[in-house]
């Protein structure tokens, strides 16, 4: 797909500047099909007007999911995008969590965060690194 293709399904005059996307959407994002796979209309638009995204995310200045005005784009980590997310009103909903999965708690020497900031549960690590062990072990007999 090319620019002119592209464009084909643009709405250059949304609000607040913003370059609505016309064609199919998924989960608020436009979407299509490009170079054999669904991408996001908001990556295409990068790589067709900016170049590379290096494997960074396309982030929205306006907010706006279905906007793919190159202007409106940026590019960010993980932890750019989680930010750009709370700072839109997202929730995250595991914070609200008192327990893990398998029912401990989330609260005292029993809760780290991971590398990636996420909430873990000691307990469950602990038994997972105990399966695992257990498991070489046996593979080693």
């Amino acid at each position: 797909m090319d620019k002119e293709h592209f464009e084909m399904l643009v709405d250059k005059a949304g609000p607040n500047g913003c370059c609505i996307w016309l064609g199919r959407t998924r989960n608020g994002y436009g979407s299509l099909q490009f170079c054999g796979s669904t991408e996001i209309a908001s990556r295409v638009s990068w790589w067709l007007y900016k170049g590379s995204t290096n494997n960074l995310f396309v982030l929205h200045k306006c907010d706006n999911k279905i906007c793919v005005n190159p202007e409106h784009l940026h590019l960010g980590n993980t932890g750019d995008n989680r930010d750009d997310w709370f700072e839109a009103g997202g929730k995250n909903h595991n914070a609200e969590k008192t327990h893990c999965k398998y029912g401990h708690l989330f609260s005292g020497d029993n809760l780290f965060l991971d590398n990636k900031g996420n909430r873990q549960c000691r307990e469950c690590k602990n038994i997972r690194n105990r399966e695992y062990k257990d498991k070489q072990k046996r593979l080693s007999v």
